[in-house]
């Protein structure tokens, strides 16, 4: 039920987080930002399952799952403390014609 629903909400975001990419890329570089994107969305799902089937091999199944939670809470933490240093505002409803400045 869990694919079935997130399912569509996981390609939406990815079909929307592509779109920003192709917004704030210049005409030339276009196609390779687009690449870049897709190296670093697909690294991002296929590198934790790949560690955490190394981790479990080696440990336990209970202890790789922690391990991966652990490390998903702690990018969390670092991508939130990142969002509340930008005082701008994020989206294109707010008016963002251009990246905000963080400091």
């Amino acid at each position: 039920m869990g694919v079935v629903l997130l399912g569509p909400a996981a390609g939406g975001l990815f079909m929307t987080s592509l779109a920003i990419v192709n917004r704030f890329a210049d005409a030339a570089s276009r196609g390779r930002a687009a690449t870049h994107y897709f190296i670093v969305a697909f690294a991002g799902i296929v590198v934790p399952v790949v560690l955490t089937g190394v981790l479990s091999d080696a440990l336990s199944q209970t202890t790789a799952v922690l391990v991966f939670c652990c490390v998903v809470l702690a990018c969390l933490l670092v991508a939130a403390t990142g969002i509340e240093r930008c005082a701008d505002p994020i989206g294109p409803a707010a008016g963002w014609t251009e990246p905000a400045t963080c400091a």
